[in-house]
């Protein structure tokens, strides 16, 4: 009886692999055009939309007040207004009542560029136990060192990103889904902010006529 091992190794299609490396940065190429499609044409309705927030604190005090703060992204002395595309915001557990704030969210910016806010930040369900995470900002901007925040010192990151790095970064399929979700919350509340445009427009012609 022979004790020699017999090993089968497997033909590698060469052909396929040569096909895959030169189809790759094809597919690349042709998201990035997409995504930069996507951004010039939509990033402009952006400005109806909500803002972007970088941060966030909150603590219940013995008394069951509760102390709440968020913090916004600003773009040249005014919050930014976005689109959230991507939302890969998290929550992990440490133990059964406190744990980890993570994940990463993907706008769309009326100005244009696509931003990525990557948190990092503690939940607690314990009385007087703050809860709190940020996104590359202080949350005190008082400079008080009361905080846990301060302990770190602003953790977390808020960047802009290009077309390739985002296609890079975010499955494409997930980049779309959100953009014509974002975009169909707006046709739903854009009548409402018409009708009350126009109300206040008719108020103010009523008023007017009065005076005169």
């Amino acid at each position: 009886m022979s004790d020699a091992i017999t090993i089968m190794i497997p033909a590698v299609d060469e052909a396929s692999i040569a096909m895959l490396e030169t189809e790759r940065p094809l597919v690349a190429a042709t998201e990035e055009t997409l995504l930069a499609a996507l951004r010039t044409r939509y990033a402009p309705l952006a400005r109806h939309n909500g803002f972007v927030r970088v941060a966030w604190y909150s603590k219940q005090t013995s008394n069951y007040s509760t102390e709440r703060e968020e913090f916004y992204c600003d773009g040249a002395g005014r919050k930014v207004k976005a689109f959230l595309v991507v939302d890969q915001f998290d929550r992990e557990h440490d133990d059964q009542n406190r744990g980890s704030l993570t994940g990463a969210r993907l706008y769309l910016t009326a100005g244009g560029e696509w931003l990525a806010v990557e948190r990092m930040g503690h939940w607690s369900q314990w009385q007087g136990e703050a809860q709190y995470w940020s996104a590359g900002v202080s949350i005190d901007n008082s400079g008080s060192t009361e905080r846990e925040w301060d302990e770190y010192g602003p953790i977390g990151s808020t960047q802009t990103m290009t077309d390739a790095e985002v296609a890079h970064r975010f499955p494409l399929t997930e980049v779309v889904a959100g953009l014509s979700k974002a975009l169909g919350g707006l046709n739903e509340r854009i009548p409402e902010r018409l009708a009350k445009m126009r109300q206040r427009a008719a108020l103010a012609a009523k008023l007017l006529e009065a005076l005169t």
